[in-house]
């Protein structure tokens, strides 16, 4: 069964050399921690889809002069960034870097030259401040 991404923005980032596909996650985010943890595993899901997609090509199908660039996956939240996001960003990065399947496909492919999983507060956008409960 074919998935689709969504993806919120996708542009070139000269000054890091990466092609980047933003997501822009933002509140208001749930107060019911049940709630919580299905956000975050719906947004956990969207960055393994943009990994699956930017290492089999399907990316570069669709935007020729991001193959073989180095890639960033943003999730951006301009009204704050919960603990619960940057945790889920945090393991999620830290997965694919462990993960020996991950590392294997994305040093394989010819698609994607590197790869790295960040917040937006991470690049020095949004403040962490803003968001409920921190």
């Amino acid at each position: 069964m074919a998935r689709t991404l969504t993806v919120d923005t996708i542009t070139l980032d000269p000054a890091n050399h990466e092609f980047v596909l933003y997501f822009v996650e933002d509140g208001p985010w749930p107060e019911n921690p049940l709630a919580m943890k299905e956000s975050m595993v719906r947004i956990q899901g969207r960055i393994f889809d943009a990994i699956d997609a930017i290492v089999n090509g399907i990316v570069a199908a669709k935007y020729p002069e991001s193959s073989g660039m180095a890639f960033r996956i943003q999730v951006d939240s301009p009204s704050g960034v919960p603990d619960a996001l940057s945790q889920i960003v945090t393991v999620t990065r830290q997965y694919v870097v462990e993960n020996n399947e991950y590392r294997t496909s994305i040093a394989n492919s010819h698609h994607v030259q590197g790869l790295r999983i960040v917040t937006g507060h991470e690049m020095g956008r949004f403040s962490r401040k803003a968001a409920k409960g921190l």
